[in-house]
């Protein structure tokens, strides 16, 4: 991970637009994959202006939000005369007011400089006002006298400068020294005191700038103090700031100019230019026909469009784009909207498309030249093309990355599917078949197997070996003869045998009649997972990787490859695009060869995993021989979706291995009063899609039922413990480990799988539950947003659970597009709500005319929901009215979603596999005794990885006072809340991903469990 260099940015993303198009299939979250343009971040120099080139050629420009009612659209020109290049405003009329003070006891007029020329405002002659905005001057002093260079005079001195801030409108005390830093951005700038409640700034020099800590959202639109000189230029007279933000600098290469406008818009105090960012319709189609299929984008255009299925710009495959002359006429199209940067969302195909349009392009703007389209100048300016690739597929089936966009999505309308036939089947004992998508790939069959423990399955990755049929039925009839009413086979339509003949869904049924005679249906899935509403994670997922694939064009070079924005673990990574695709083909080229275990290998460490899991659960028969091992697993806290997944899949792996496994009723107060079941195969059957918590659970920890815990444990000499809950269960296996010293007994082997809607447990990235109560979170504020959407200037105050963490909260906001969202982790004041309200009225100015805001349950001690209700109600009397919904225990019910079944599943088998291999090690004489840090562990995803964390090392890593880790890494995604809900925010802090390499990455995982 590497911080943002904006220099790097602003030099590279100056004049060049971005274009997005998806391409292929349509995929669900693919509306939000769009890029999400960044929000403005600091950034320490002003810019050359662009020389004006022949055509269509457009200047810089940027829309200036200089007062809060008024949005000026500003471009940049050189004067061809005088020496102030000015800021020229579209539609301006001399005497027109162009920035007007809050108070609006100033204003600052157009002024016509010369006849026949277009009005511009140099600020000659204008003492700055009293009652402009403290961030809007700040930036333009250290624009004007500290962009390098462009401090001197020509042939004159470097000028110190003296620069004078009122701290009352920045917040009172010392909050406006706290924010300026040198460019080290770690030392703070030298200051001296006045007397009189302001601060002398000394000592900056030209080519020297400063640095903002965070944004100034309240301090831009405050009234400031006068910033003056002390310093005088060559020629010996005076200057306001008004007067160096325009003036005329240069230097022996060209004319270097400074204006107000520029230096707003390159200090990010004011967003990107709407024409900046464009959205090409019907995908390379629309590419190659140009004109109305490409239109430009802003924020209101893809404003409320989260929460839709497939993509509203339009996809089309294109045999045009698949010719020189369709290429030719693409690239006429991108140069003619000053389009050098793309992001193309879709499958291998549509990005293998964009790689060799980019490897062209040079000779493609050459041909351009012959053919007097564009001039040379023009090609000199676009001569080279950026691409980032976004991939969006159902499928899953692009190598490098471990979900593809949609694919989530698709996994809901699946197992919503699954649910419904399983009661069905259920009732009259049928079996059924079900076919779903993967042409060429079986990660979404392979899935929705694990997720619902069908019975038997076929993918093209794994034909099935010779004499499958008796296997199959083999296979079925032992499912039926331990009490179960149904069976489920699951079969990707591109599934194959051995030699490669079609295995179809009617086949396998009427296989399955001929043979056994059961009751037998087929469903056949279709377009139905292409469709419905995205998953909170598809959502989630397509905005960090848009976001990502922003930053990735806008940092990209000539010798940068083209990319593709991938997911690893829970990390955004950057690809080589050619790498990942020439992976891809060599999964087909092994499974053509039939090299099917190479092939799933190459589709990376998640399928392959997936694949040993189902085979372990479905395939392995159950072990005759016993071993002397006895384990026990409870659940402990507060229900969360996906336990019983986990419960099912350790009971039926530890019965695999040959143990004995009992299950323990209501947590550790079932453990004490002996509430103490031995349980087989079939007792767990019909688990995985059910919500809530099978064995009863309950807050209480062992502390206070210690003795009688010991006493049965020893009892049924449980060897180790297995405890799949939240905070609690973490805190309670701690407790257990801690009284090791007093009782031998607790010297066993224990983990902890973290099950919680809050995801607040120590040791990993995701808990259990999670992604469950996140996508009812979701659903119920789709809901109110409609209600608001429909009702008009409505803002609603939603209340989520999670205790301390803000975890629920802030994910949710993100998914639903929230307008902001109070978390303890973020500490907020009186001022930070202020400026909310004053965001959300501006808001209702617009076409959005609705209104979300979240709030965690214990996020502030004083401001509650009803405190933030009425504080809304109150400031938005008039322009908006407001309402509160508490969603309450609703996050903590449903049937788990396919993330947390497939997670839960995952965790139970590798949490028992590491359970005995630590019970052989510490096994001696007949009996085991485990005493070390590590013999006690909290299992979970840590980054790219799943990781196994002692507890004693996890406790100074613990706020036990607020029942949280003390670093959470999901904390980095507010940046993107805060820039998706149009707040003026830093990108200085944003950390992008790194450009790694698929094979490097595929040689350093670990092909184990």
């Amino acid at each position: 991970m590497a911080t943002v260099d904006l220099e790097k940015l602003r030099m590279s993303g100056a004049g060049k637009a971005i274009g997005v198009l998806t391409s292929g299939g349509d995929a669900q979250g693919g509306r939000r994959g769009a890029p999400a343009t960044p929000g403005p971040g600091p950034c320490p120099r002003a810019g050359r202006l662009p020389s004006p080139g022949p055509g269509p050629r457009r200047m810089r420009s940027v829309a200036a939000y200089v007062q809060r009612d008024m949005h000026l659209r500003a471009s940049l020109r050189p004067r061809p005369s005088g020496s102030f290049p000015g800021c020229h405003v579209a539609g301006a009329s001399c005497g027109a007011p162009l920035l007007r003070s809050r108070a609006e006891r100033t204003q600052i007029t157009c002024r016509c400089r010369e006849p026949g020329l277009s009005w511009f405002w140099d600020g000659a002659g204008t003492d700055l006002p009293h009652h402009w905005p403290t961030a809007f001057a700040l930036p333009c002093l250290l624009g004007g006298v500290c962009g390098g260079n462009r401090g001197r005079a020509r042939g004159g001195p470097d000028l110190p400068l003296f620069l004078r801030l009122g701290l009352a409108e920045l917040g009172g005390e010392n909050r406006g020294l706290s924010l300026l830093r040198w460019p080290d951005r770690r030392s703070p700038v030298p200051v001296a005191w006045d007397g009189q409640g302001g601060t002398f700034i000394a000592g900056l020099q030209p080519g020297c700038p400063l640095f903002l800590d965070e944004p100034w959202d309240a301090g831009c639109w405050a009234a400031a103090a006068a910033c003056t000189s002390t310093a005088a230029l060559s020629r010996g007279s005076s200057l306001s700031m008004a007067q160096w933000a325009g003036q005329r600098l240069g230097e022996e290469g060209g004319l270097e100019v400074v204006s107000v406008c520029d230096v707003l818009s390159l200090w990010g105090l004011i967003q990107w230019d709407p024409s900046d960012l464009s959205t090409l319709a019907k995908g390379y189609e629309g590419l190659v026909e140009g004109g109305e299929n490409i239109n430009q984008a802003n924020w209101l255009s893809v404003s409320n469009i989260i929460q839709l299925g497939g993509t509203v710009i339009g996809s089309a495959r294109c045999a045009a784009f698949t010719t020189r002359e369709g290429r030719l006429a693409a690239a006429y199209n991108l140069v003619q909207r000053g389009i050098a940067n793309l992001c193309v969302i879709g499958g291998d195909g549509s990005l293998t498309g964009a790689n060799i349009f980019r490897s062209e392009w040079g000779s493609l703007l050459a041909e351009l030249v012959k053919e007097g389209k564009i001039s040379e100048s023009t090609a000199q300016t676009y001569s080279h093309l950026n691409i980032a690739g976004l991939v969006g597929s159902i499928d899953n089936d692009f190598c490098g990355t471990d979900m593809t966009i949609g694919t989530d999505s698709a996994l809901h309308r699946i197992m919503e599917v699954i649910d419904a036939i399983t009661t069905t089947a259920q009732s009259h004992q049928r079996t059924f078949v079900l076919e779903v998508m993967g042409r060429h790939c079986g990660y979404l069959a392979l899935v929705s197997a694990l997720a619902s423990g069908a019975d038997w399955l076929f993918i093209p990755e794994a034909p099935p070996e010779d004499g499958w049929e008796n296997f199959m039925c083999e296979r079925l009839g032992e499912t039926r003869s331990r009490g179960s009413r149904l069976n489920i086979i699951i079969i990707a339509e591109g599934a194959v045998d051995r030699n490669g003949k079609p295995i179809t869904s009617s086949y396998v049924k009427d296989l399955v009649v001929q043979r056994l005679g059961y009751d037998t249906r087929v469903t056949v899935l279709g377009h139905v997972q292409r469709g419905g509403t995205p998953s909170a994670f598809d959502r989630v997922l397509s905005s960090k990787m848009g976001m990502e694939a922003v930053m990735a064009l806008l940092e990209a070079t000539p010798d940068t490859p083209a990319c593709v924005v991938s997911l690893s673990g829970n990390q955004s990574v950057r690809l080589p695009l050619m790498e990942c695709v020439q992976m891809t083909k060599l999964v087909q080229k092994a499974m053509d060869e039939k090299r099917f275990d190479e092939a799933i290998q190459l589709r990376g460490r998640s399928f392959e995993n997936n694949w040993k899991i189902y085979k372990l659960l479905s395939h392995q028969k159950i072990s005759k021989e016993k071993t002397n091992f006895c384990l026990a697993i409870l659940n402990v806290g507060a229900p969360a979706a996906g336990m019983n997944a986990a419960v099912r899949s350790a009971v039926r792996s530890g019965i695999s291995q040959g143990h004995t496994v009992y299950v323990v009723h209501d947590g550790f107060e079932g453990l004490a009063k002996g509430q103490v079941q031995e349980v087989g195969w079939h007792h767990v059957a019909g688990w995985l899609g059910r919500g809530g918590s099978m064995l009863g659970t309950k807050r209480t920890l062992p502390k206070s039922y210690m003795e009688k815990i010991v006493e049965n444990i020893r009892t049924y000499n449980i060897q180790a413990l297995l405890v799949v809950g939240g905070f609690e269960a973490y805190e309670g296996v701690l407790q257990l480990v801690e009284a090791r010293g007093h009782y031998e007994e607790l010297c066993i082997v224990m983990c902890v799988i973290p099950a919680t809607i809050s995801n607040n447990v120590p040791g990993t990235d995701f808990s259990l539950g999670s992604d469950t109560a996140v996508n009812a979170a979701m659903e119920s504020c789709d809901r109110i947003k409609q209600s608001a959407s429909g009702t008009k200037r409505r803002v609603f105050i939603v209340e989520t659970m999670g205790g301390y963490c803000g975890y629920l909260a802030t994910v949710t906001g993100i998914a639903v597009g929230a307008d902001a969202a109070y978390v303890f982790e973020d500490p907020f004041n009186i001022h930070d709500l202020k400026v909310n309200v004053e965001h959300m009225t501006e808001k209702m100015k617009t076409e959005i005319q609705r209104g979300l805001v979240l709030r965690n349950e214990k996020c502030h001690e004083h401001y509650t929901t009803d405190f933030l209700y009425n504080l809304y109600s109150s400031e938005g009397k008039g322009v908006f009215d407001c309402r509160t919904n508490v969603l309450g225990h609703l996050q903590q019910g449903g049937a788990p979603t396919p993330f947390d079944r497939n997670y839960g599943t995952k965790l139970g088998v590798k949490a028992l596999l590491w359970m005995s291999e630590k019970l052989r090690a510490v096994y001696r004489n007949g009996r085991v005794f485990a005493n070390t840090t590590d013999s006690a562990c909290v299992i979970g995803l840590k980054k790219k990885a799943v990781a196994f964390s002692p507890v004693t090392e996890l406790k100074k890593d613990t706020d036990f006072e607020h029942r949280m880790p003390r670093e959470q890494w999901w904390l980095n995604l507010r940046l993107m809340l805060k820039m998706l809900a149009h707040y003026r925010i830093s990108m200085a802090d944003y950390v992008s991903g790194e450009l790694e390499h698929v094979t490097r990455r595929t040689l350093s995982i670990d092909k184990g469990f």
